[in-house]
């Protein structure tokens, strides 16, 4: 992957929505990363709150509000929060004139705190915001930084610039093979990046495959917010890795590759 400053034909729009919501650090860090490059038109439309786990869900039984938000150090970037899911933003972003009519070349969804291969993939809000632009016609990519191996700590290290700094040879590479018609546009790239203190660690890219790796999950019920007949169980669980090969995602981001 090489990046292609200069080769666009005219700057790219870029809507960037998110699952961690608004005013997570790794939105902020892609933001960033991607108007820095002076080469793309920038705009955010997420959600006001945390919405992991809502797959492609969208709103149908009540309202959404939006409003402008600022994030910090990127007030020059137009931003909306939105009371709804990932798809729901999509949606509010390209069927409102909360953007002012912004008709994005390619929706970035990320960076998501966690990486989203194997069977997450299905219940990822991260990945149900980008695949919502195949409901548009629209170019679509989740972004995903892999749980660090202490996770879940306190300590937990989150390199989301090393992350975006990665995911722009990507983009490019992405945005180009678009304008050459050599990708549909309605198609969707789920990149995954490995969880590095340096970015010199990472050993590559790999195209790969939707492996079996999952979460094992199991509930713990909390006797202390039990009400009468109304019981309380918290969702938790850890990773199992199912796969083996570099041909598959988890497998090969544990491994420090791009996948």
């Amino acid at each position: 992957v090489q990046t292609k400053e200069n080769t666009f034909k005219k700057m790219k729009k870029i809507l960037i929505v998110n699952d961690d919501g608004i005013d997570a650090p790794g939105l902020h860090a892609i933001a960033k990363e991607l108007h820095q490059q002076g080469r793309f038109d920038v705009r955010v439309c997420a959600p006001d709150r945390e919405q992991s786990g809502v797959s492609h869900a969208i709103t149908v039984h009540s309202a959404l509000y939006a409003e402008p938000s600022i994030l910090p150090g990127l007030e020059s970037i137009i931003a909306v929060r939105v009371t709804g899911t990932p798809a729901d933003c999509v949606r509010i972003a390209l069927r409102t004139d909360v953007l002012s009519g912004f008709a994005p070349d390619l929706i970035v969804s990320g960076i998501n705190r966690g990486n989203n291969a194997g069977l997450n993939v299905v219940y990822s809000g991260t990945i149900g915001g980008a695949t919502e632009s195949v409901v548009f016609g629209r170019a679509g990519m989740a972004l995903s930084l892999c749980h660090p191996s202490s996770y879940p700590s306190a300590n937990d290290n989150w390199p989301y610039d090393i992350a975006a700094r990665e995911a722009v040879p990507i983009i490019d590479e992405y945005l180009l093979k678009l304008e050459q018609g050599k990708i549909c546009s309605a198609t969707v790239f789920n990149v995954n990046f490995p969880n590095v203190t340096d970015a010199s660690q990472i050993l590559g890219i790999k195209c790969t495959k939707q492996g079996k790796s999952r979460w094992v999950e199991y509930f713990q019920e909390d006797k202390q917010k039990q009400s009468g007949n109304r019981r309380c169980f918290q969702l938790t669980g850890h990773i199992t890795m199912e796969d083996q090969g570099l041909e598959y995602d988890s497998f090969a981001i544990h491994n420090n590759w791009r996948s």
